[in-house]
């Protein structure tokens, strides 16, 4: 469970750095982040499980 804990704590932060570049830039509208962001956090959810196991073993 702490796996799963850390994996989405991660992914929450590349996440949240990714979107404020991009939104910075100004490559994709705010509305398709929040449109799709849901997705991409759960694929990097699943991502970084094993960098999070690492982490925090």
């Amino acid at each position: 469970m702490k796996y799963i804990i850390g994996a989405a704590l991660i992914s929450t932060l590349i996440f949240f750095l990714g979107a404020l570049f991009v939104n910075g830039i100004g490559v994709i509208p705010s509305d398709s982040i929040l449109q799709y962001g849901w997705m991409v956090w759960l694929v990097l959810t699943v991502l970084c499980y094993p960098l999070a196991k690492k982490i925090m073993a």
